[in-house]
């Protein structure tokens, strides 16, 4: 059985919040990308929505054929039924009854087949409108800005809560309307 990796594009990159940041120096690259990670899975929790692409990639070092009933499948580990699935460069949807997902054990069988080298599992995408992911970002610059200019507890004054722009941000995402 084989576990496929999320494969995940960031919206926004490091050069996109430094600019934000207005920071043009590399020592706090780190930083900033562990904070642009969280902010992230913040809004996502916040949210209480997958906000990510959930796509999964296997590659032919990862792929292992598994025999069931005299079938030889490749197996492969997902949280959830994909929409469709790439072998190579060939899409298969499950309208084409070519793959099976067992939902008990969260597992994809898929036909074997020796001359597939990479498996790409697409299981959907919660945010599509642009407008959203916009708010999202605009949300996410606002945490890594705030965190970023209170990363130390000992600063002097108060310590900052969450930016009111990113509460409302959420507010948005979070309504019934979404």
């Amino acid at each position: 059985m084989t576990y496929i990796k999320q494969a995940f594009t960031d919206s926004l990159t490091l050069d996109s919040v430094k600019a934000h940041l207005n920071i043009t120096f590399a020592d706090d690259d780190d930083l900033i990308l562990g904070y642009l990670k969280s902010s992230l899975l913040y809004v996502e929790r916040s949210t209480n929505r997958v906000l990510r692409p959930l796509m999964y990639e296997a590659e032919d070092d990862e792929l292992e054929e598994f025999e069931y009933d005299a079938v030889s499948w490749f197996c492969l580990e997902l949280p959830t039924r994909p929409l469709s699935v790439l072998l190579d460069t060939t899409e298969y949807t499950s309208l084409n009854d070519f793959y099976i997902y067992d939902s008990a054990d969260s597992l994809l069988y898929i036909p074997y087949d020796e001359t597939v080298t990479s498996i790409t599992a697409n299981c959907g995408s919660v945010i599509d409108d642009y407008s959203e992911v916009e708010l999202i970002n605009q949300a996410r610059l606002l945490l890594v800005g705030n965190w970023y200019a209170f990363r130390e507890a000992d600063m002097i004054g108060s310590i900052k809560e969450i930016p009111t722009g990113v509460s409302r941000i959420i507010d948005i995402l979070s309504g019934p309307n979404v």
